[in-house]
């Protein structure tokens, strides 16, 4: 591939960016300096909550673009682009269903914080991603003094088949994702990772053909058609290698920095 005129790259963090570990690639800091150099702007695009993605950068978090919440909440430095939020009358009617499910639990992202109800250890478990900035409640309904981006599931049996088809009746009215193995989301209807960086191409005026972007899951989807070079990680789901044009090492093999590091000029 000859040096293409890359002006943004956009990536998932779990199971792209990050390792198994959630642990930066150790030649990360040295591509974004490189990057950096050569003028292009960097976003990293997750259904984390804003201060789990925030943290993982450091000190160069400020001149990154944050695409939290699955796109829900968009962010460059302290400067707001964008702000999706769910209604609390919404937020009570996913309850109502969810509570009903078998296996699931359920994670309320907030501006501030996490909010869970049941600390059940083997849910716990699953909740790293959140470390630091995990509320327990005793009532999901009744949380003041926060606003609200995404409402999560975690499926211990499956989302696809046990959480998914019970919501069905929702999906033309909110954005309704399988984002991993155990895991569900539901945000705003505008809200997705695509949407949010088209709103980062326009800020900075960058084509898709300007653009390269690394996913793995159903919720890289619409980002990874806002890209040109658009990579599917190794270990990704069939349906985005179909999807993507190129395909790269896989998230425990720093992947998304090997393939940077022959996109982006020494």
């Amino acid at each position: 591939m000859d040096m293409p005129d890359i002006r943004l790259v956009a990536s998932d963090m779990d199971g792209t960016l990050l390792n198994s570990k959630a642990e930066l690639p150790p030649d990360f800091f040295d591509i974004f300096a490189r990057m950096r150099r050569h003028g292009v702007a960097f976003a990293a695009a997750s259904g984390r909550q804003i201060h789990n993605m925030k943290i993982k950068f450091g000190g160069a978090a400020n001149e990154i673009y944050f695409a939290a919440e699955n796109g829900a909440y968009v962010l460059k430095g302290e400067r707001e682009m964008l702000s999706l939020e769910l209604t609390r009358e919404q937020i009570r009617a996913f309850l109502e269903i969810a509570r009903k499910i078998d296996g699931a639990y359920i994670v309320l992202s907030g501006k501030k914080f996490a909010y869970i109800e049941n600390p059940d250890p083997i849910f716990l478990a699953r909740l790293s991603s959140y470390s630091g900035f995990l509320k327990p409640v005793a009532d999901i309904s009744q949380i003041e003094g926060d606003v609200f981006y995404k409402f999560t599931i975690c499926d211990l049996i499956n989302p696809r088949t046990n959480s998914l088809p019970r919501f069905e009746s929702l999906m033309g009215d909110f954005q309704i994702k399988v984002s991993g193995l155990k895991w569900m989301d539901i945000t705003h209807k505008l809200a997705d990772k695509g949407y949010a960086i088209k709103l980062i191409q326009d800020e900075l005026g960058v084509s898709e053909e300007q653009t390269a972007a690394f996913g793995d899951y159903l919720n890289d989807i619409e980002m990874l058609k806002r890209a040109k070079y658009s990579f599917a990680m190794a270990n990704a789901l069939d349906e985005i290698k179909k999807l993507a044009r190129f395909q790269t090492y896989s998230y425990n093999e720093s992947g998304v920095t090997k393939a940077l590091d022959k996109l982006i000029g020494k």
